[in-house]
């Protein structure tokens, strides 16, 4: 017989959702793996010749690992109205934004380019340290 569990949550369920897409991930690659722990910075911790990254958003939740050397970065955004005044925080003068709904499009870029860049260079990336250029077309 199974032992009586019990289960006390109190991270947020998109939490455990990455975690488990983690692990699915993983396991999609047979790649053996134990617990992904967070770092003290929050991210996920993956085993040597491990790289992944997550996103979990209201009820939606992203994840992406690969084997190998190069880091990798994902985000996922609810799309919903955003304030246009929010663009002079994110963009660069020269990112060219055809409406409000652009701002959100380049917010998720520049996260998952931070996402990818963190691991390595070990500090902040603020939004206008990276221009994207964008095809509409």
């Amino acid at each position: 017989p199974l032992p009586e569990l019990t289960l006390s949550l109190t991270l947020p369920p998109t939490f455990l959702l990455g975690r488990l897409s983690l692990h699915h991930n993983l396991s999609s690659l047979l790649l053996p793996h134990g617990p992904i722990l967070k770092t003290p910075t929050g991210l996920p911790s993956f085993p040597p010749g491990l790289k992944g990254s997550l996103s979990h958003k209201g009820s939606l939740c992203v994840s992406v690992v690969s084997k190998g050397s190069r880091d990798i970065g994902v985000d996922i955004e609810v799309i919903k109205p955003v304030s246009w005044r929010l663009r002079g925080r994110i963009c660069c003068e020269e990112e060219v934004l055809r409406d409000e709904d652009d701002v959100l499009l380049y917010w998720s870029v520049k996260e998952t380019i931070y996402k990818c860049v963190y691991p390595s260079l070990k500090r902040f990336v603020g939004f206008k340290e990276v221009k994207v250029e964008v095809d509409f077309e």
